[in-house]
């Protein structure tokens, strides 16, 4: 049967208040450790989360999941996609060209990557499309020797849509054994901008026009697929393999992307470790608190055993009151991490506009802002942990409080 007594008593101390300053004061210190604790480390796994989300759902969502390669180029790629379109796991393929080059307007330069690409086939395979602030990707199809450029390369380079640039590119002169530059004029036809790190210098062009600058007109770099699943790379590329003409070869996005996926799930699982450190040490605080309550009530204990309290209740009623102050600290720190975790991302723009601060550069990290991905099982699972660090924490003070003997503790009072 269920022993409502230590409940009762155990709740009772922890709302009377403790006529003791120094304890009153270690059970408060105690229980704001455990809220701050609880409360940073739901808002930094929030952050982490938010990093991987748009490490998916922005860069790895633009940039090529799968790429098929050939030395020589790619004659036949039309048959090409239309395989790998009929993949499992594939939801997607588009053909593509890589340019090195510069970008220029007046005496204003910049380093780009050329991607050329299909347009029609590059909205299957890519959201680009969905980070439009000027003008329409569609319209790269529309418009003669047109180019999508990054809202950043624009501000470097003042150009607004429908502006002209020159695109410098190496072409290889057989006569004389060395690369020469050939110009090219674009016009801007919309402009971009997806907050990346892909903003620093990826333009896109018509693949037609980029296979001329790239070799005879006929081949193209390779072929591009996208799939539903990241992880099923191995999969897909096993399947395909049959498929391919001599020669090619894949690269996916783990050569390209993968150290910085891994990067982002090694600071989370450090971070993380970390403050649950720190969720310890608050929790252990318990144990100081704890055992100073025992001391400060050893005659309020030795009266209860004589009134017939079992060393069991009484270990039972310490337990309680210890575990309540853990309860109290966890959801409190549970509350404060979610809104947290809501308003970082807005919080941390405000702060950035208003002292004209830069918090994140693209130039270093993914992206450019502070992004933020609250999971629910996530703070559940913060909070769980910090009540059981709490609970085992009040097992050594409840036990040296059963062990209070009435004779001993009421010899002087």
């Amino acid at each position: 049967m269920f022993d409502s007594v230590p409940v009762f008593i155990g709740l009772r101390y922890l709302g009377a208040g403790n006529k003791n300053q120094l304890v009153a004061f270690l059970s408060r210190v105690s229980m704001l450790g455990l809220v701050l604790g609880v409360a940073l480390l739901i808002t930094v796994l929030s952050v982490m989360n938010g990093f991987d989300r748009e490490l998916r759902e922005r860069i790895l969502a633009v940039v090529p999941h799968v790429s098929i390669y050939n030395v020589s180029g790619i004659e036949d790629w039309p048959r090409l996609v239309e395989e790998g379109e009929q993949v499992a796991g594939v939801s997607a393929a588009a053909p593509f060209i890589h340019l090195q080059g510069m970008l220029m307007r007046g005496q204003k330069i910049v380093g780009v990557m050329a991607y050329g690409i299909d347009v029609q086939s590059e909205e299957q395979a890519s959201v680009i499309g969905d980070y439009m602030v000027d003008g329409s990707f569609s319209s790269l199809s529309s418009v003669a020797n047109g180019v999508v450029i990054s809202q950043k390369l624009a501000d470097k380079l003042s150009v607004t849509r429908s502006d002209r640039l020159t695109l410098v590119v190496p072409e290889s002169n057989r006569r004389r054994g060395a690369l020469v530059p050939r110009l090219v004029r674009l016009e801007v036809a919309a402009i971009y901008d997806t907050g990346t790190e892909l903003d620093n210098g990826l333009i896109y062009m018509n693949l037609s026009k980029a296979m001329t600058l790239w070799g005879d007109g006929k081949h193209v770099e390779g072929v591009r697929l996208q799939l539903d699943d990241l992880f099923a790379v191995n999969a897909v590329t096993e399947v395909m393999r049959e498929a391919l003409p001599p020669g090619a070869f894949f690269r996916d996005w783990r050569s390209s992307h993968g150290n910085l996926y891994q990067a982002i799930q090694l600071s989370r699982n450090l971070v993380g470790m970390l403050l649950f450190i720190i969720i310890a040490v608050a929790a252990f605080n318990v144990v100081t608190t704890l055992i100073m309550v025992v001391m400060d009530k050893q005659d309020a204990i030795a009266i209860l055993q004589t009134l017939g309290l079992s060393p069991r209740q009484v270990m039972l009623l310490f337990m309680i009151y210890g575990t309540f102050i853990g309860m109290i600290g966890a959801f409190v720190g549970f509350v404060l991490g979610c809104l947290l975790s809501y308003t970082i991302t807005p919080l941390v723009a405000k702060v950035s506009a208003l002292f004209n601060v830069h918090l994140l550069q693209s130039d270093v990290y993914p992206v450019s802002y502070l992004p933020s991905d609250f999971r629910l099982e996530d703070g559940l699972l913060v909070a769980s942990v910090a009540i059981g660090m709490c609970f085992l924490a009040t097992i050594y003070p409840s036990w040296r409080a059963a062990k209070t003997l009435p004779a001993e503790a009421l010899r002087y009072e």
